[in-house]
């Protein structure tokens, strides 16, 4: 009886012993801490992960002194009810059970179960733990003499994250496009300003030293909802004005812009530009427009000098991707502006600015263009330009010199082509 009692008493501890080991290093601390808020045993096992020296030195102690007293008391039980015949056959046949039954196959469940078999058994796993804390108190003290210090957690970093998103999409737990988004909020911190601001020579703005017609025409050929209002040019910027805003109050009061003129009612409806500078972080920026209610700041450098101007869709735009809407596209207009000077608009094929310049096949290479036909002026030029356009940039193809003139978000808007020995010289800066 002793001798059974002996035999499934090392078994069973071993068993549980194994399978809470395997489980509890195997199963996700993420799952256990989403879970903890509803589920008491995952509350338990979250706390057990995060200090995982306790439970693991308890697993070890009860472990040993099972299989070490068991497999004693076991052989002694045998011999005396047996006597020293099969003694050989006993030890093999027990070894093997343990080995079986008490190793292989609980760590083989605990692995493939990890989460299911780490909730089922947290609660008894704490209690086991917290009755052995004399034991392991002893051992981390002994450790600690030896010289071993205790290493704290490694810290979950961003690189971290960007591996876990992997592994969801892999798992068909997330979807790529969600994968993106992680991946490019993680990013963020190392983002400035500077990297996804509006240029100064790119903005359009509304100005108090022009004549009312000059300023509605900007406003609506630039398409934008917030414009800057200066006194003269951009080196004065005295805020923003809501385009909507100014729309309402024309068509609804009228009489404001006959009596007062448009000026008065842009004086009225200005905005205090909130102020940023280049070297601010995106992720404070995206702060900055949560706390102030704001989709627009001015960014101006140490100095004073206005750098450009930063909206809540350049900052989207990073996350998901280019947010193009109907008045973001580049113009396919081709204006010929004199015998030897055109402006293309930016999303003109290249194969129609080609056509419409006389340029043979054979005078640029042929592999910037797309054989389907549907390269644009505005992918032709970041080619050329190798990627850093910029309004200014400037370049050659056979004879005739391109210069981009206007952008906006990143994308060519016009550009002027010029017949080379017709006009002036071009710039040092022609690429």
């Amino acid at each position: 009886m002793l001798l059974a009692l002996a035999i499934i008493i090392v078994l069973v501890t071993s068993f549980f012993c194994s399978i809470s080991e395997a489980s509890l290093l195997s199963s996700s601390r993420v799952r256990a801490m989403t879970l903890a808020e509803e589920n008491p045993s995952a509350r338990l096992l979250s706390r057990m992960k995060e200090s995982l020296d306790r439970p693991i030195a308890a697993i070890l102690i009860v472990n040993t002194i099972a299989n070490t007293g068991g497999a004693a008391l076991a052989g002694r039980e045998y011999e005396r009810v047996f006597g020293g015949s099969g003694m050989g056959v006993f030890t093999v046949a027990f070894t093997v059970a343990v080995l079986v039954v008490a190793e292989l196959l609980p760590k083989t469940l605990g692995v493939r179960y990890s989460m299911r078999a780490a909730l089922v058994l947290a609660r008894p796993l704490w209690i086991m733990t917290q009755l052995m804390t004399p034991f392991t108190a002893l051992v981390e003290r002994m450790t600690r003499f030896l010289g071993a210090k205790h290493e704290k957690a490694a810290k979950f970093s961003l690189e971290d994250l960007r591996t876990m998103a992997q592994l969801a999409v892999a798992a068909e737990g997330l979807r790529r496009e969600e994968q993106m988004i992680i991946d490019a909020a993680s990013r963020l911190p190392h983002i400035t300003v500077e990297q996804i601001m509006i240029h100064k020579q790119d903005m359009v703005f509304l100005s108090l030293q022009v004549d009312d017609e000059t300023n509605l025409v900007r406003a609506r050929q630039s398409m934008h909802s917030r414009m800057p209002l200066c006194h003269k040019d951009l080196d004065d910027v005295v805020g923003f004005v809501n385009v909507k805003e100014i729309l309402w109050r024309l068509v609804e009061e009228p009489e404001d812009r006959e009596e007062q003129g448009l000026k008065r009612v842009l004086g009225e409806a200005l905005r205090e530009p909130l102020v940023v500078t280049p070297d601010l972080e995106v992720t404070k920026l995206l702060n900055l427009f949560s706390r102030e209610h704001e989709h627009l700041a001015l960014v101006k450098w140490d100095n004073g000098g206005v750098a450009g101007m930063v909206t809540l869709e350049d900052v989207i735009e990073e996350l998901i991707g280019e947010v193009d809407d109907e008045y973001d596209r580049s113009p396919r207009t081709a204006e010929r502006m004199g015998p030897d000077l055109w402006q293309f608009g930016g999303g003109c094929l290249w194969t129609d600015v080609a056509r419409r310049l006389g340029l043979p096949g054979d005078e640029f290479d042929p592999e910037d263009v797309d054989l389907d036909g549907r390269l644009d002026l505005n992918d032709f030029a970041a080619d050329r330009l190798r990627g850093k356009l910029r309004t200014g940039g400037v370049f050659t193809v056979s004879k005739w010199r391109f210069k981009v003139t206007r952008m906006r978000r990143g994308k060519v808007l016009h550009v002027e082509a010029r017949l080379m020995g017709s006009g002036p010289a071009p710039s040092k800066s022609a690429a």
